[in-house]
């Protein structure tokens, strides 16, 4: 999307987000928005991302649902290489919840673990 030239790159974030929203009722679909993190969730000591992580703040005021990945073999750090939390930490829909996943990283796929309790409340 394009849209008129913005005085700030936040003023622009909120035209596009806007935009997408207006998209989304008009035509009843839903719209998948990908974002970055900021470099701070790599420096804390628990780099689990946190909803003040994501580098664009419009998007977590706007959006219905916020999902955030966590794997810790990402980062080195002792665990399932295959372990994976899909954390959604904003849902004005249900509860926030983390659910446990696997990522097979040869076919960047992710699967449900067969864990009986792979879902908790946050």
């Amino acid at each position: 999307l394009k849209g008129p030239v913005c005085s700030s790159e936040r003023e622009e974030q909120e035209i596009i987000t806007r935009s997408l929203r207006q998209i989304s009722s008009q035509m009843g679909i839903t719209i998948l928005i990908l974002c970055k993190t900021k470099k701070k969730v790599d420096i804390r000591k628990d780099h689990r991302p946190l909803l003040s992580d994501i580098k664009y703040p419009t998007l977590v005021q706007v959006a219905d649902v916020v999902m955030l990945l966590y794997r810790p073999a990402y980062y080195k750090m002792k665990a399932d290489r295959h372990e994976t939390e899909l954390i959604i930490a904003r849902n004005r829909f249900s509860d926030k919840r983390v659910i446990k996943l696997n990522y097979w990283e040869e076919c960047s796929h992710f699967s449900r673990t067969e864990e009986l309790f792979d879902e908790y409340v946050i």
